[in-house]
């Protein structure tokens, strides 16, 4: 019983914190392209977001960025139109809270993974409630025929109404 305990109590001060770090509207992570690392820090949601692989609108667009975008910028197409000299990642998660597509915005250019069924190069571990999205989403290496990334990043955004 007090084995359990200490795992329990270990478990809980190693998980809480990654959640309890970041703010409302922020991302605390990396996202590596080659060898240059991009820190994540601006964390932006929208929901309704039609999911081109099931046919369904109920994806949730998360943007996670470098630095922060003007508020009237259009998150269901950013995909497309990152601003200049703004990176990061776009990770969009289905109805089970798993990744569904993924697009990078990088220095020497884009990478769109487009819409996909469940698999395990990207991940989210965390909530989104319709309200907000809180949690971690992480990649495995990808490689491209151009380049190599990676990303690792918590993020805590309200959902845009």
């Amino acid at each position: 019983m007090r084995n359990l305990l200490f795992v329990v109590i270990l478990t809980l001060a190693v998980t809480l914190p990654a959640f309890a770090a970041v703010e409302p509207g922020q991302a605390q992570g990396t996202l590596t392209v080659g060898s240059d690392k991009i820190p994540l820090t601006y964390a932006y949601a929208i929901n309704h977001q039609k999911n081109e692989f099931s046919n369904r609108k109920d994806d949730i667009r998360v943007v996670i960025t470098n630095k922060p975008l003007d508020a009237t910028t259009d998150l269901a197409n950013i995909d497309y139109s990152f601003p200049d000299g703004v990176y990061g990642i776009v990770v969009c998660i289905d109805r089970n809270h798993v990744p569904s597509h993924v697009a990078v915005q990088h220095q020497s250019g884009m990478f769109d993974a487009g819409f996909f069924g469940p698999g395990d190069d990207y991940g989210f571990k965390g909530v989104a409630d319709g309200n907000h999205v809180e949690g971690t989403f992480t990649s495995k290496t990808i490689t491209t025929s151009t380049t190599k990334f990676t990303f690792d990043v918590a993020v805590n955004a309200a959902i845009r109404k």
